[in-house]
């Protein structure tokens, strides 16, 4: 597998779209962001307007949660028979679709994950850890997830004007925030080899189902992407910068933007 530079993934400040020098700035970094998308699918995006220790306090919370037993983090389980993910998902609860060619439908996907809504969302309630067991995570989550949805919103306008579409409210119109999801992902280490025998897998290669998805790493990485050559090659971690990818509904919407297969790789011993 190859190492892709991170400056072979476009990189979009987004500032220069939310608070432009000049509106041709700002016509012209839209464009910047459908051509990025167009070429590889995926694409960095730095001054998102989320500051660093947002960031970090997100990993922090996420960091307190995972490393609670699972009898308490049972406590929010995602709840048995619903198709969307709220509450914690255990190893092996979240299966990636399989891709022909590339997964085993029986191959375990080792990784777990804290799946967070609105609360507004009565038809898709989210299921919380309780206070007396992780005071403040609520909270925050909460607070957090509204935060990525002004992000998704600009992207949303960003990519309408890009396009070239009526206006730019025209794709914002079509998603709502209590659609939404806040996933913290967790992948607990495991051995080289139980990945390299086939038993398990880290997240098995997919493309995203939704409209597209913002991504921040940490510094371990391991996300990799096909490239339109067929080539896997690495998505750096880069600092205070995140990764957008394209999913399959905005492939179909835009008829030409790319959706990338992706995946999670082998760490070995490091937590991440």
């Amino acid at each position: 597998m190859g190492s892709l530079p991170p400056r072979s993934i476009p990189l979009i400040d987004l500032s220069l779209f939310t608070n432009p020098p000049s509106p041709s700035a700002r016509v012209e970094t839209a464009r910047s962001l459908v051509k990025a998308c167009h070429e590889t699918g995926f694409v960095y995006i730095t001054n998102c307007g989320i500051e660093s220790s947002r960031i970090g306090e997100a990993f922090s919370w996420g960091h307190r949660f995972y490393a609670l037993p699972d009898e308490k983090k049972s406590l929010a389980k995602h709840k048995d028979g619903s198709t969307v993910f709220r509450g914690w998902s255990c190893v092996g609860k979240e299966q990636v679709p399989e891709i022909e060619g590339e997964k085993k439908a029986d191959v375990v996907d080792f990784t777990e994950a804290y799946g967070i809504g609105t609360d507004d969302n009565l038809e898709e309630p989210n299921v919380w850890i309780p206070e007396s067991v992780l005071s403040g995570f609520r909270t925050f989550t909460a607070e957090f997830h509204s935060e990525c949805w002004q992000v998704a919103t600009q992207v949303l306008r960003a990519l309408a004007l890009g396009l070239g579409l009526p206006d730019e409210e025209f794709l914002l119109r079509l998603h709502q925030q209590k659609d939404n999801e806040l996933s913290l992902r967790h992948y607990p280490p495991v051995d080289e080899e139980t990945i390299r025998s086939g038993e398990l897998d880290r997240l098995g290669a997919h493309t995203d189902f939704d409209s597209f998805t913002l991504l921040w790493q940490d510094k371990v990485g391991g996300l990799e992407v096909k490239d339109m050559s067929g080539k896997w090659v690495d998505v750096q971690p880069m600092e205070d910068t995140l990764v957008m990818n394209i999913g399959d509904v905005l492939q179909r919407w835009s008829n030409g933007i790319s959706a990338l297969l992706h995946f999670a790789v082998i760490f070995l011993s490091v937590q991440n």
